[in-house]
């Protein structure tokens, strides 16, 4: 009987802030700077221009559920200009809505002067900041689940 043990994999935003302002691709991958040379060779060989970047890739378990569910959320802000290259169906529009509120209470809170407008500024940030927060969302929940569960088991056997 064979065991199938959870693995790690890297769960990774892409992006072009030139070429594809305001686009961005997530997806899972063993190496995701192995995945970011595929997909741009793949982009360039259907006569494109690109250079993307992938500045965070995090490694968590069931990378595969958790790409899925992202993409069922992001399904309304598809991107389908990249169909047809490695990857092309995991493009989403996007806008930093979540970073905007996050800074806004921030500022708000530490009473600056003008917060929305300060806050607003990240609004259309070529950076996918809201991706880059709902993958470290998903990763510290799973970190977060780990270690209390070692910390339950040492507990529990009386190691603690």
């Amino acid at each position: 009987m064979k065991i199938n043990l959870p693995k790690f994999e890297h769960i990774y935003v892409m992006f072009d802030p030139l070429r594809y302002p305001l686009r961005a691709k997530v997806g899972i991958s063993i190496s995701a700077k192995e995945r970011k040379i595929q997909v741009e060779q793949s982009i360039r060989s259907s006569g494109r221009k690109v250079a993307l970047k992938c500045p965070i890739y995090l490694p968590v378990l069931y990378a595969r559920k958790c790409e899925a569910l992202i993409h069922r959320i992001l399904r309304p802000l598809s991107f389908d200009g990249l169909h047809g290259t490695s990857g092309g169906s995991e493009w989403f529009y996007f806008v930093n809505v979540a970073s905007f509120v996050v800074l806004w209470i921030v500022f708000w809170f530490f009473r600056h002067d003008a917060p929305m407008y300060k806050a607003g500024i990240f609004l259309f940030v070529p950076v996918p900041l809201d991706f880059y927060l709902l993958i470290l969302a998903i990763a510290a929940l799973q970190y977060a689940a780990i270690i209390g569960g070692l910390w339950l088991g040492f507990w529990l056997v009386g190691l603690y």
